[in-house]
């Protein structure tokens, strides 16, 4: 007879001294033997009963039996990879596997402990998991994710093989954003006794050959909106990427010339009328903004950047960073490299900023070649943006800013989703 609390209620169980057929189904008697040991095993809690199994064998063969139950976590082991590990990178301190979801792996384990186990996982970053597949029941990479073998007990012992096959990039190869999977192997009697693998899909950045950099906890794309390189090569766009007047979403290329016009203009005409690809001047000490001050459309225009709005440059599922965002950069800075910024990532790669220079307000002529100039997505006051730069120390212009009327190249970080548990 069992008799205590389930979850906080009373709970009272007569467990017959029978063999089972099936977990928690009665069979045959178990007869009753001298110096034997006769054992137990719950090894399963639902919200209202139990589910258990006996064991027979003789007093002396087995372990001791603790007489307290213990509801440790798993403990995961025999990690092995089907192709040899050479699909990605595990960290087995940290249970941790990273790939850039192109390449088949299965990885299997075995969960040990006192129970069995159970198990539960959701996507990160990418909340839904859409650039995998986890957010459909009906493709094979959710279905597939996660096999569980039948668990075998021995006394006190519970172990339980897992098989991982690793979901695939399921969209077009340029909009595959990094998702993180966190998979919590759960102790059955009790789910928040748990250990954790986490599962880092991180696929090569729009239109490049290199995967994003993570600085920070937040992934950086590797190069700036328009640039296919990291190296750094002198007044080329695939190096330097492009400019863009703050707001606007009309790129301007180092590898080409442009037609300039005076401003400030209406959005409509600076966005789809007869100025759309031309460069837009200012000139005096005046308003330094290329959009008009008195356009009904200034707070939609101060919006699009944003990360509530997100109608900017950046490829689908990227975004143009604040300036609270560029800080972390300032304490990973290394030496400076080819012409480049270079900082530190999380997980050893580095994140280069070419020196790209600025294209002025009053010319139209990109100058000061030997630093670097990246807009944020904030806006300072009525004329000016925050902006980052090396210009005279690293990290300028996070909080004072310059006009919007200048034209500066954009580095993009991942625009995160809600996790959907």
């Amino acid at each position: 007879r069992i008799k205590g609390q389930l979850f906080g209620s009373p709970f009272e169980r007569i467990i017959p001294l029978k063999k089972p057929d099936e977990v928690g189904k009665e069979g045959d008697p178990i007869g009753l033997e001298r110096n034997h040991r006769y054992q137990l095993t719950i090894t399963k809690l639902t919200g209202e009963d139990i589910e258990w199994s006996v064991q027979v064998a003789d007093w002396t063969n087995g372990p001791d039996v603790p007489v307290k139950p213990t509801l440790d976590k798993p403990v995961l082991s025999g990690f092995s990879f089907e192709s040899g590990g050479d699909a990605g990178r595990w960290d087995e301190l940290t249970k941790t596997y990273t790939y850039d979801g192109t390449q088949a792996e299965v990885i299997r384990f075995t969960a040990t402990g006192t129970h069995a186990t159970t198990y539960d996982f959701h996507c990160e970053l990418d909340g839904k998991g859409e650039s995998i597949g986890m957010n459909n029941p009906d493709y094979e990479n959710r279905k597939r994710f996660v096999k569980r073998m039948e668990p075998v007990f021995s006394y006190s012992t519970v172990s339980q093989e897992y098989e991982i096959t690793l979901p695939t990039v399921v969209v077009n190869p340029e909009e595959a954003i990094p998702v993180h999977i966190k998979l919590y192997i759960q102790n059955q009697a009790n789910y928040y006794h748990a250990d954790t693998i986490t599962i880092q899909c991180v696929p090569n950045y729009y239109n490049t050959q290199y995967p994003p950099v993570k600085v920070g906890g937040m992934y950086w794309a590797p190069v700036n909106v328009g640039a296919t390189t990291t190296e750094y090569i002198a007044n080329n766009a695939s190096s330097l990427g492009f400019h863009f007047q703050w707001g606007r979403n009309k790129s301007f290329s180092t590898n080409s010339t442009y037609v300039n016009i005076h401003g400030p203009l209406s959005y409509e005409n600076a966005t789809i009328g007869d100025a759309k690809d031309k460069f837009i001047l200012q000139s005096g000490t005046g308003h330094r903004d290329w959009l008009n001050p008195n356009d009904p459309n200034v707070s939609i225009r101060n919006e699009l950047w944003s990360s509530t709005v997100n109608d900017s440059p950046c490829p689908k599922g990227w975004r143009v960073p604040t300036n609270e965002e560029f800080k972390p950069l300032l304490s990973k800075s290394a030496p400076s490299s080819n012409n480049r910024l270079v900082f530190n990532g999380d997980d050893g790669n580095q994140l280069y900023f070419p020196n790209n220079g600025i294209k002025r307000w009053n010319t139209g002529v990109i100058d000061s070649k030997g630093t670097v100039f990246l807009w944020c997505a904030n806006v300072l006051n009525n004329s000016s943006s925050l902006f980052f730069s090396n210009d005279g120390s690293l990290g300028a212009g996070l909080d004072s800013g310059t006009v919007r009327t200048n034209a500066l190249s954009l580095r993009c970080v991942q625009a995160t989703t809600p996790t959907i548990k």
